[in-house]
């Protein structure tokens, strides 16, 4: 009986996991390497001119 709620929750874990990455824009979780990305460019030489930014990671949930 364990392993059938085990189951049973997996997977509903999944079709909710599932069901919340099909509402963001870009219908997907990002990356952690995403993420670094933006925290490196932030970092180098090139964001030299960027100050009081706010960069949002979100697949574009926030503009949608």
């Amino acid at each position: 009986m364990d392993a059938i709620k085990e189951r049973a929750s997996s997977d509903a874990a999944a079709e909710v996991h599932d069901g919340f990455a099909a509402t963001i824009p870009m219908k997907r979780y990002r990356t952690p390497d995403e993420v670094a990305a933006v925290v490196a460019f932030l970092a180098s030489d090139d964001a030299a001119y960027v100050n009081r930014a706010a960069n949002i990671v979100d697949g574009g949930m926030s503009a949608a």
